[in-house]
């Protein structure tokens, strides 16, 4: 199995074979991840007995692969949302609790932060720049 030993060539970076350049790839596609296939590929280069490429290597075979990096950078998009998410209904679940014990001067603070959160979330991915405001018209009788 030497053919899996990269070529250093004068100057330029090693280069691997087609089958671990493939199998890279299809790892990206399963793990959704250039980090978690970079670490996979070479935990199984290792048993082996060889070196795996290395993260930025992982990342220019997938820029070369034009739709794998629109799916990873969906994906990771898609993660991250989920992510943020679930932290924003854990920390609305506090500040819900919360609200019971905060005196009346506190409250339109707590208000405040949640409308412009809210209004954010609502505006997130509209690709505008927008700026909301609230009037708030007193009449004199």
């Amino acid at each position: 199995m030497s053919e899996l030993v990269p070529m250093q060539l004068e100057g330029r970076a090693p280069t691997y074979p087609k089958k671990v350049v493939e199998r890279a790839l299809t790892l990206m596609e399963e793990c959704r991840s250039v980090h978690a296939a970079t670490i996979a590929l070479n935990e199984e280069l290792a048993t082996e007995g060889f070196t795996g490429p290395g993260y930025s290597t992982m990342w220019r075979w997938a820029q070369e692969r034009e739709t794998l990096l629109d799916r990873l950078q969906v994906s990771r998009k898609d993660q991250l949302i989920t992510v943020a998410s679930e932290v924003a209904l854990k920390a609305s679940e506090r500040m819900l609790t919360a609200l019971d014990g905060i005196s009346d001067s506190q409250v339109p603070v707590a208000y405040g932060i949640a409308m412009q959160k809210r209004t954010e979330w609502e505006n997130s991915g509209k690709g505008q720049n927008q700026m909301n405001v609230q009037f708030n018209l007193v009449t004199r009788d």
